[in-house]
């Protein structure tokens, strides 16, 4: 959406008042004014339909019961904590950044166990190369030549992408899309959790719960 500089004459109680709502809010005040407006003339922002995509991606996660969302001081992010199924119950960190762009990946999530623990790190190293195997054999013919993933320092960042079609989708089915690959993510790391040491079932189990979320989700990104 593009956006021009515009002169207002406003009275100072008002301005005051849009202040304080604003950073309440977390945001400055030519985008609460932008947003208050939109919403008058009934016009969905940029910003606003992030806004909302996040808060459905929410709305499917909570009833799992076994994520804690941490308040983010930004609308384009949220942060996503999960226990990991291996002794002392470490947490993994699940954050979603919403670019904003119709061009490229519209939304980022990176997942990421913060440990000292020289087992841990080897384990999560070798879970993700064999999530990111998977992902590169089913995933090649839709999204042909993108990147979508990469691993650095226990953290694993993959880049999600909406063709033309998709991007007309609800907020509602873009925010369950970005749910369900959480879900099935977490889900993953957890049954190689309960089976380190037996190679064969794990990579059987984490391609089987990559089958499942492929072939019933409504929207793959």
């Amino acid at each position: 959406m593009d956006k021009s500089l515009y002169s207002l004459i406003l009275s100072d109680e008002v301005i005051n008042k849009i202040d304080t709502l604003a950073y309440a809010m977390r945001t400055s005040r030519s985008n609460y004014i932008n947003e208050v407006l939109a919403g008058h003339v009934s016009y969905i922002t940029p910003s606003q339909r992030i806004k909302d995509i996040l808060e459905e991606a929410k709305s499917f996660l909570e009833p799992e019961g076994r994520y804690a969302f941490v308040e983010m001081s930004s609308n384009s992010y949220m942060d996503i904590r999960s226990a990991l199924k291996y002794r002392y119950r470490p947490t993994i960190r699940y954050c979603i950044e919403m670019t904003g762009q119709t061009q490229g990946p519209f939304c980022r999530l990176k997942a990421q166990v913060r440990t000292q623990s020289k087992d841990l790190i080897i384990y999560i190293e070798r879970f993700f190369m064999i999530w990111q195997a998977v992902e590169d054999k089913l995933m090649s013919d839709k999204f042909e030549s993108l990147e979508l993933a990469s691993y650095d320092n226990v953290c694993y960042t993959r880049s999600f992408f909406l063709k033309d079609m998709d991007y007309i989708m609800s907020e509602s089915g873009i925010g369950e899309a970005i749910a369900a690959y959480i879900v099935t993510l977490d889900n993953a790391i957890n049954a190689y959790m309960d089976n380190i040491g037996d190679d064969k079932k794990i990579d059987s189990d984490i391609y089987n719960i990559y089958m499942d979320y492929f072939n019933s989700s409504d929207l793959i990104i």
